[in-house]
């Protein structure tokens, strides 16, 4: 148990890392586009008639989901990037190189793939909400890429672990995301990549201390039937977490 805060810390704080750069490269960018379009998160205010009823509803500039998928496609991967640069440190350079081939070629696949949920939702929507919701799904599935990349490649644990410590991660982001909903859509947006990735590695890093803390304690394998026996070589696996 001595190496579990050490191993939660880190990890979190290499997230935490990952997501803060990711958050600096989307508000540089809407900044970039907001110098050219205006307010790029949020619509100008509503025009107000002589009663005080709202005349017009306010819509988003129509350049609006284009700065959108640009920025969370770009931010996300440099994010991926960057976590996966610190995940592999210490390791070979055809590992770093692999790890890091899977996560680019994930996040081109998920940009074309969900290109057209923006288009449709920046037609189908009004004030941005459709943009912002396809937004929020991109972040979650960037997530599961980069983390799937790398315990494709580095991990020898049970392939359900990093599922579920995905999964955790996830519900605990959720959690924080809703306590900011009250705030503005601009701190949300900057304070989603940070938080997401050091959630993700706070979820992952309990759940793996929690499955080889029930393994090597009661002597069965949980996500198997096979009784578990703990080894030196499982100890250096877990220990490289």
């Amino acid at each position: 148990m001595k190496q579990i805060f050490p191993e939660w810390l880190t990890r979190a704080g290499a997230g935490l890392a990952a997501g803060l750069v990711g958050a600096m490269v989307l508000g540089l960018i809407i900044v970039l586009g907001g110098s050219v379009i205006g307010s790029v998160l949020t619509p100008p205010p509503p025009e107000i008639d002589e009663l005080g009823r709202i005349a017009l509803a306010s819509e988003p500039h129509a350049l609006f989901g284009v700065i959108a998928v640009l920025a969370v496609f770009v931010s996300t991967l440099v994010a991926s990037i960057i976590s996966a640069i610190l995940r592999t440190l210490g390791q070979d350079s055809e590992m770093r190189r692999a790890v890091l081939a899977q996560v680019f070629l994930g996040h081109m696949g998920l940009f074309i793939w969900l290109l057209p949920a923006y288009i449709l939702s920046s037609f189908l929507s009004s004030g941005g909400a459709g943009v912002a919701l396809a937004a929020g799904v991109h972040l979650l599935l960037s997530l599961l890429i980069g983390h799937m990349a790398q315990e494709h490649e580095m991990s020898q644990r049970h392939p359900l672990l990093p599922l579920y410590g995905y999964c955790f991660g996830v519900g605990l982001f959720i959690l924080c995301i809703m306590a900011l909903f009250n705030t503005s859509p601009m701190v949300v947006a900057l304070a989603a990549l940070p938080i997401g990735y050091m959630m993700r590695e706070i979820g992952d890093a309990g759940v793996s201390a929690l499955h080889k803390w029930f393994s090597g304690t009661w002597g069965i394998e949980v996500l198997s039937p096979e009784v578990y026996e703990t080894t030196e070589e499982d100890d250096d696996v877990y220990a490289g977490l």
